[in-house]
Protein backbone atom coordinates (compact mmCIF):
# COMPACT_ATOMS: atom_id res chain seq x y z
CA UNK A 1 0.00 0.00 0.00
CA UNK A 2 1.34 3.23 -1.15
CA UNK A 3 1.10 6.13 1.55
CA UNK A 4 0.34 9.59 0.29
CA UNK A 5 3.15 12.04 0.80
CA UNK A 6 0.95 14.19 2.79
CA UNK A 7 0.83 11.62 5.78
CA UNK A 8 3.49 13.13 7.72
CA UNK A 9 2.59 16.35 7.79
CA UNK A 10 -0.51 17.25 9.61
CA UNK A 11 -4.15 18.18 8.14
CA UNK A 12 -3.56 22.19 9.93
CA UNK A 13 -0.16 22.75 8.17
CA UNK A 14 -0.76 21.26 4.88
CA UNK A 15 -0.27 24.62 2.61
CA UNK A 16 1.37 26.84 5.39
CA UNK A 17 4.64 28.45 4.68
CA UNK A 18 7.71 28.24 7.07
CA UNK A 19 8.79 31.59 7.97
CA UNK A 20 11.78 30.55 11.01
CA UNK A 21 15.20 30.79 9.71
CA UNK A 22 16.97 27.57 8.35
CA UNK A 23 20.31 27.06 7.36
CA UNK A 24 20.83 24.18 4.51
CA UNK A 25 23.23 22.09 7.07
CA UNK A 26 19.37 21.59 8.85
CA UNK A 27 18.16 19.24 6.29
CA UNK A 28 20.29 16.47 7.11
CA UNK A 29 19.12 16.13 10.77
CA UNK A 30 15.74 16.98 9.57
CA UNK A 31 15.41 14.18 6.96
CA UNK A 32 17.10 11.73 8.95
CA UNK A 33 14.83 12.40 12.16
CA UNK A 34 11.53 12.25 9.35
CA UNK A 35 13.11 8.48 8.58
CA UNK A 36 13.05 7.57 12.44
CA UNK A 37 17.05 7.61 12.38
CA UNK A 38 19.31 8.14 15.50
CA UNK A 39 20.71 11.66 15.91
CA UNK A 40 23.63 12.44 13.26
CA UNK A 41 26.62 13.29 15.50
CA UNK A 42 29.17 16.39 14.81
CA UNK A 43 26.59 18.30 11.93
CA UNK A 44 25.83 21.72 12.93
CA UNK A 45 22.07 21.54 11.52
CA UNK A 46 19.35 21.07 14.00
CA UNK A 47 15.93 18.93 12.78
CA UNK A 48 13.61 21.36 11.85
CA UNK A 49 10.46 18.82 11.51
CA UNK A 50 8.83 20.25 14.55
CA UNK A 51 8.90 23.88 13.92
CA UNK A 52 7.90 23.12 10.08
CA UNK A 53 5.05 21.36 11.11
CA UNK A 54 3.39 23.86 13.73
CA UNK A 55 4.22 22.03 16.72
CA UNK A 56 7.50 23.97 17.83
CA UNK A 57 9.36 27.25 17.87
CA UNK A 58 11.69 27.87 15.13
CA UNK A 59 14.85 26.35 16.64
CA UNK A 60 17.66 28.61 14.82
CA UNK A 61 17.13 32.59 15.87
CA UNK A 62 20.81 33.25 14.28
CA UNK A 63 22.55 31.74 11.10
CA UNK A 64 26.27 31.85 10.63
CA UNK A 65 26.63 32.50 7.02
CA UNK A 66 30.47 33.24 7.02
CA UNK A 67 33.50 33.57 9.30
CA UNK A 68 37.10 33.96 8.84
CA UNK A 69 38.96 31.11 9.35
CA UNK A 70 42.22 31.83 8.81
CA UNK A 71 45.68 33.30 10.31
CA UNK A 72 46.03 36.12 8.49
CA UNK A 73 44.10 38.76 10.50
CA UNK A 74 45.82 42.53 10.20
CA UNK A 75 49.19 40.24 10.94
CA UNK A 76 48.64 38.56 13.83
CA UNK A 77 46.80 35.35 14.48
CA UNK A 78 42.45 35.40 14.67
CA UNK A 79 41.69 35.98 18.11
CA UNK A 80 45.16 36.58 19.37
CA UNK A 81 44.86 38.26 22.49
CA UNK A 82 46.24 41.40 22.90
CA UNK A 83 46.08 43.22 26.59
CA UNK A 84 44.89 46.94 25.16
CA UNK A 85 42.31 45.13 22.59
CA UNK A 86 38.39 43.98 23.55
CA UNK A 87 36.72 41.55 21.42
CA UNK A 88 35.32 43.94 19.18
CA UNK A 89 38.22 45.61 18.13
CA UNK A 90 39.82 41.95 17.51
CA UNK A 91 36.98 41.29 15.36
CA UNK A 92 37.35 44.11 13.58
CA UNK A 93 41.05 43.44 12.82
CA UNK A 94 40.26 39.85 11.49
CA UNK A 95 41.25 39.31 7.89
CA UNK A 96 38.12 37.36 6.13
CA UNK A 97 34.15 38.00 5.24
CA UNK A 98 32.14 38.29 8.21
CA UNK A 99 28.22 37.51 7.72
CA UNK A 100 25.63 36.46 10.53
CA UNK A 101 21.78 37.19 10.44
CA UNK A 102 20.10 37.67 13.49
CA UNK A 103 16.16 37.42 13.48
CA UNK A 104 15.83 39.99 10.15
CA UNK A 105 18.93 41.71 10.52
CA UNK A 106 21.63 40.57 8.48
CA UNK A 107 25.29 42.23 9.49
CA UNK A 108 27.82 41.95 6.77
CA UNK A 109 32.03 43.01 7.34
CA UNK A 110 34.81 43.27 5.66
CA UNK A 111 33.16 42.76 2.20
CA UNK A 112 34.36 44.60 -0.97
CA UNK A 113 32.48 47.63 -1.90
CA UNK A 114 31.13 46.73 -5.23
CA UNK A 115 27.73 48.17 -6.85
CA UNK A 116 24.37 46.34 -6.83
CA UNK A 117 23.37 43.85 -8.87
CA UNK A 118 20.11 42.25 -9.89
CA UNK A 119 19.80 39.05 -7.67
CA UNK A 120 18.92 37.03 -10.85
CA UNK A 121 22.36 38.59 -12.30
CA UNK A 122 24.78 35.58 -12.85
CA UNK A 123 28.64 36.78 -11.76
CA UNK A 124 29.98 35.80 -15.22
CA UNK A 125 28.00 38.53 -16.69
CA UNK A 126 29.16 41.36 -14.12
CA UNK A 127 30.74 44.01 -15.59
CA UNK A 128 34.57 43.66 -15.87
CA UNK A 129 34.90 46.23 -13.55
CA UNK A 130 33.47 44.70 -10.52
CA UNK A 131 35.02 45.01 -7.37
CA UNK A 132 35.87 40.92 -7.54
CA UNK A 133 37.65 41.60 -10.79
CA UNK A 134 39.94 44.52 -9.32
CA UNK A 135 40.44 43.62 -6.00
CA UNK A 136 42.57 40.32 -4.55
CA UNK A 137 40.15 39.71 -1.52
CA UNK A 138 43.15 37.54 0.06
CA UNK A 139 45.61 40.29 0.62
CA UNK A 140 45.38 42.73 3.99
CA UNK A 141 46.24 45.47 1.69
CA UNK A 142 43.89 47.04 -0.75
CA UNK A 143 45.04 48.97 -4.05
CA UNK A 144 43.22 53.00 -3.57
CA UNK A 145 40.54 51.67 -6.02
CA UNK A 146 39.36 49.24 -3.79
CA UNK A 147 37.89 49.24 0.01
CA UNK A 148 36.27 47.12 2.56
CA UNK A 149 32.71 48.34 3.43
CA UNK A 150 30.31 46.83 6.02
CA UNK A 151 26.66 46.48 5.78
CA UNK A 152 23.71 45.73 7.96
CA UNK A 153 20.39 45.00 6.05
CA UNK A 154 16.53 44.25 7.41
CA UNK A 155 15.78 41.69 5.76
CA UNK A 156 11.78 40.90 5.65
CA UNK A 157 12.22 44.59 4.85
CA UNK A 158 14.25 45.22 2.64
CA UNK A 159 14.95 41.73 0.90
CA UNK A 160 17.28 42.73 -2.14
CA UNK A 161 19.55 44.06 0.36
CA UNK A 162 19.93 47.48 -0.73
CA UNK A 163 19.17 49.69 1.96
CA UNK A 164 22.59 49.74 4.28
CA UNK A 165 21.79 50.46 7.52
CA UNK A 166 25.36 50.57 9.43
CA UNK A 167 25.34 54.08 9.90
CA UNK A 168 21.97 54.78 10.43
CA UNK A 169 21.57 56.53 14.01
CA UNK A 170 18.76 54.39 14.73
CA UNK A 171 19.71 51.67 14.04
CA UNK A 172 23.26 52.05 16.38
CA UNK A 173 22.40 49.63 19.26
CA UNK A 174 21.58 46.65 16.86
CA UNK A 175 24.87 47.34 15.02
CA UNK A 176 26.69 47.02 17.82
CA UNK A 177 24.73 43.76 19.13
CA UNK A 178 25.64 42.26 15.71
CA UNK A 179 28.99 43.28 15.99
CA UNK A 180 29.89 41.49 19.38
CA UNK A 181 27.98 38.47 18.45
CA UNK A 182 30.11 38.28 15.42
CA UNK A 183 33.18 38.75 17.71
CA UNK A 184 31.63 36.32 20.32
CA UNK A 185 31.34 33.81 17.27
CA UNK A 186 35.04 34.40 15.71
CA UNK A 187 36.65 34.23 19.08
CA UNK A 188 35.41 30.57 19.89
CA UNK A 189 37.57 28.98 18.13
Amino acid sequence: ASTSSYSRIPAGARGTTYAGLMHHVDWLPTFVALAHGAHVPDVDGVNQWPAIVGKASPPRTELVLDLPRNASCAGRPCGDKHDDDDALSRARDMHGVVAIRVGDLKLILLVGNDTWYDPHTMTASCPYTAFSTLCDTFVTRLSGSCAWQSFMFNISADPDERNNLIHEPHHAEHSMRLHTRASELMLSG
